[in-house]
């Protein structure tokens, strides 16, 4: 059933279902976490919550999609922390709520990679040095 409601998830993810994608990696999470560990195996609970939140999210579902967010945040492994942060920080601050985005996009940042790596380009790239055009005609 777990495995199921996973795809039952992407399919409806594909077909932009984002209400039943929610409802599907809602139903998935709960029952990972009723299951014994192995029934889970393969399938993290944070992942779940991620994923769950994006669908609550693009579902117009603002405080469900933060909670969730939360809570994938508080179970992401140390590689993804970074990640997690940086959803929390977006869906806090599309909701308005800007003074909690902080905090959570100060540790997205924080945690980003240092190398020039993929996950990093949104702040690896210097800013520019060009100096701004300057208009050649003259005034009559």
């Amino acid at each position: 059933a777990l495995a199921a409601s996973v795809r039952a998830g992407e399919e409806a993810e594909r077909v932009y279902a984002h209400a039943e994608a929610l409802r599907h990696f809602q139903r998935a999470l709960e029952l990972c976490e009723r299951a014994a560990p192995e029934a889970c195996a393969g399938m993290d609970q944070g992942d779940l919550a991620e994923r769950a939140a994006e669908a609550a999210n693009a579902a117009g579902e603002a405080e469900l999609a933060i909670a969730l967010a939360e809570r994938a945040e508080a179970l992401a492994a140390p590689a993804e922390t970074g990640r997690r942060s940086a959803l929390l920080a977006r869906l806090l601050w599309d909701a308005g709520r800007g003074p909690e985005a902080l905090p959570a996009s100060e540790r997205a940042v924080a945690l980003a990679p240092r190398d020039r790596s993929p996950a990093r380009a949104p702040w690896s790239s210097p800013p520019s040095r060009a100096r701004p055009a300057t208009s050649t005609r003259t005034a009559p």
